[in-house]
């Protein structure tokens, strides 16, 4: 047969030329993988929600919104690498570690900022 079936796996594998991996290094590329594409996913839809000039300060919706797309997209890209609940849940759970980081990194900016001159924008610069 010509046509034969390929999982996206196995694909993904010899896209990468890697080496059969080790239980626990598939787990942390498939967290790697799915926190990254998350978190850039969560910005492009970030910048979306911001070049349309929405008022933060009253849109409660905006955060559970982000770190929802954030756990959807990485439970997503989980089961499409390794086709298993359990690559669902590792890829959810690389989506929370995301958002997790990015609200401790955004306070510790906050906190030096309210502490020296410096301005954080919390929206981004559309053309001049």
């Amino acid at each position: 047969m010509l046509l034969e079936y390929v999982s996206p796996s196995e694909i993904f594998t010899h896209m990468l030329e890697l080496p059969a991996l080790g239980a626990f290094s598939t787990i942390l590329l498939l967290a790697a993988i799915a926190g990254i594409i998350s978190w850039g996913l969560t910005q492009a839809v970030k910048s979306l929600i911001l070049w349309r000039n929405v008022d933060l300060g009253a849109a409660r919706w905006f955060n559970p919104t982000l770190r929802i797309i954030a756990i959807i997209t990485g439970a997503g890209l989980g089961f499409l690498l390794m086709h298993t609940i359990v690559g669902a849940g590792l890829g959810a759970a690389a989506g929370v570690l995301n958002t997790t980081i990015v609200a401790i990194v955004k306070s510790k900016f906050r906190k030096v900022a309210e502490t020296s001159d410096i301005s954080i924008d919390t929206k981004p610069p559309i053309g001049d």
